[in-house]
This record gives C-alpha cells, sequence and structure tokens, in this order.
C-alpha cells in the first residue's frame, strides 16, 4: 500500500475545504459579495486549483509508472458517476418541486456545459477530472520525446494566448496548458521546491502580492484573470502560494491532524460530490429561507453541507463494505 504523506493530505484538505465554503457556498450558494473576511481568507489560497495539478505532477513517474488506463479509472469513472449521480438530484429536485422538465434541461443545457467546460450544470467542477486526465496523457507521452523546460515554455505561452478568447477555447486550451504548466512544475521542482532560498523567495513575493495587488482576480477553471492583471504575473503568484504553504506544512504540519487529513484523505470523495448539493442550497434552501448575501446564510448552508459530505461518506463505506462481503463470497 503507497504511504501516505501527511503534509500533503492535510494541505488538500485545507484546500477542499476552502473551495467547498468560501468559495462554492460563499459565492454561490450564499452571493456573498467579494469583500469582508470570508473573502479574504479565500483570496489569501487562491492558488488552491493550480496546487492539485502541481501536487499531481510532484508524483509524476515516481511512484508508479504512467498508465493511461489506470488514470482512465481513476479519473473518468468518478466523472461518469458522479456527473450521473448530479444529473438525477437535478431531475429528482425538479420533480419535488413540480417544476417544468424540457428538452432543454434534460438534454441539451448538459450536452452545453459539457462542451463548454467539461461539466453539466449540478456538477461543474468535474472539469478538473477531465482537464487532469488530458495532462496526465500529454505528459506521460511528450516529456519522452520533448525538454521539460520547453513544455514549460510552450504550455504557459499557450495559456497565456487563450486568456480572454472566448469560453470554449479559453477552457480546452488555455485552462489545459495552464494546468499542464503546474503538472511539469510539480515534476520539475519535487524536490529543489524545499531548498530554504526557494522557500524565501516565494514568501517574498506572496507577500509582495498584498503590497501592489498583483491579482485581482483568478478563475482556473476559465484561465481568467483581472483585467488590470499581468497573466505571467498572476501565474507567479500563484506558484509561490503552492511553494509556500508546501513548505509550510511539510515543516510544521507533517503528521496526522483528524479533520485536515481525513478531508485530504477524501478528497476526491468530497470534491466530486459536493456541488450537487451547492446547487440545492442555492436554488431551494437560500431563497426560501430568504438568507442571500448574509453570514446568517453561509453559517446556515456550511452546517447543511458538514450533515450532507457525513450522509455521503457513511453512504460510501456501506456500500464498500457490501461490495468487500460480496466479493468475499465470490471467492469462496
Amino acid at each position: 500500500m503507497k504511504k501516505r504523506v501527511f503534509y500533503l493530505d492535510n494541505l488538500s484538505g485545507l484546500l477542499i475545504i476552502e473551495m467547498i465554503f468560501l468559495c462554492h457556498i460563499r459565492i454561490l450558494s450564499v452571493m456573498i459579495p467579494d469583500s469582508g473576511f470570508l473573502y479574504q481568507l479565500q483570496y489569501f489560497l487562491i492558488f488552491f486549483m493550480p496546487w492539485f495539478f502541481f501536487k499531481s505532477g510532484m508524483f509524476y513517474g515516481r511512484n508508479l509508472k504512467h498508465d493511461i488506463t489506470k488514470d482512465a479509472k481513476k479519473l473518468l469513472v468518478p466523472f461518469v458517476c458522479y456527473s450521473f449521480l448530479a444529473y438525477s438530484m437535478q431531475i429528482v429536485c425538479m420533480l419535488l418541486r413540480h417544476e417544468t422538465i424540457t428538452t432543454d434541461s434534460l438534454l441539451w443545457s448538459q450536452l452545453e456545459g459539457i462542451v463548454n467546460g467539461a461539466g453539466i450544470p449540478w456538477n461543474q467542477p468535474m472539469w478538473f477530472l477531465i482537464t487532469l486526465f488530458i495532462v496526465k496523457a500529454t505528459y506521460g507521452y511528450i516529456e519522452k520525446y520533448i525538454n521539460k523546460y520547453l513544455i514549460l515554455l510552450l504550455s504557459l505561452t499557450i495559456a497565456s494566448v487563450f486568456n480572454g478568447q472566448s469560453m470554449v477555447l479559453d477552457f480546452w486550451i488555455g485552462t489545459s496548458f495552464q494546468a499542464l504548466f503546474f503538472y511539469c512544475l510539480g515534476d520539475l521542482l519535487h524536490d529543489c521546491q524545499y531548498k530554504k532560498n526557494i522557500w524565501l523567495l516565494a514568501i517574498v513575493v506572496y507577500v509582495l502580492r498584498y503590497c501592489f495587488t498583483w491579482i485581482n482576480e483568478w478563475d482556473a477553471r476559465l484561465n481568467k484573470i483581472g483585467n488590470e492583471d499581468s497573466y505571467f504575473l498572476v501565474i507567479l503568484v500563484l506558484l509561490c502560494g503552492i511553494i509556500l504553504f508546501n513548505n509550510l506544512f511539510k515543516y510544521c504540519l507533517d503528521r496526522k491532524i483528524p479533520f485536515l487529513t481525513f478531508t485530504g484523505q477524501h478528497a476526491m470523495t468530497f470534491y466530486a460530490s459536493h456541488f450537487p448539493f451547492i446547487m440545492i442550497l442555492r436554488f431551494y434552501v437560500v431563497p426560501y429561507l430568504k438568507l442571500e448575501g448574509t453570514i446568517s446564510g453561509f453559517i446556515v448552508c456550511s452546517i447543511l453541507m458538514i450533515i450532507y459530505l457525513a450522509f455521503v461518506y457513511m453512504g460510501l463505506l456501506m456500500f464498500y463494505k457490501v461490495r468487500i462481503k460480496l466479493l468475499s463470497k465470490a471467492a469462496l
């Protein structure tokens, strides 16, 4: 069994929590404006999506040989399963609310979501699984023939070009190459990111971002920056944030921390299953309770989300227990 790396599990757990609560609940469910303490917390961890590509690149070619079949099983199968779960939840909610079900809601809006951003409306975060699969398959093939530093240069250049072109091009080309850039960096900086001088440089740059407001807006899914931002400077700040927190957690939090470690070890489950409930909160809970834009709404939705994720986890535990029993019986 592959040994767990606690500091990466802990940081993964923190970033998953940040994404679910500070990003999706705050912005999409409760619609709290980009101001105040919650926004500043999210802004402080703005590198959270590139970090997951960087972390995946850190393990490239080290534990297991690149295997596209295993990648498909690990990434594409959850994409299909959790997309179907979200689709089912959407239809059930519409039926219970006696909403009109049309061909558009059943089919065309779903296809549009996949074409524009590799995710159906009720599970948009699934774009990450498709993008990571594309990146791993691409990198596993081209790094044998192309110098890795050239891959870095080309991927960053292409990503910068496909920023602000169109939603489809920015996602499928811009985001894919942006993700490839961070994945390749994870491979190249696997060890040297922990050198003291590099960590110190990362700290300086990450502090300076506040002094000079180097990032006004960043959307990893759309490869989007603010109108006044420099793409290359934004990418530099994101990279420094990744290095800064990797070092911080490696040297200070490389041990089992119950809540963070647990969340990080089950990051895929929480990542892939949380968004349909975000949509339920947005369309059915927050408007009914009139909690739009309020801290009370954020607290209520956060509590409901924790309960929902607890049920999801217990459901998966029961599923795996039943599966193990069935496999044991079949082996006899």
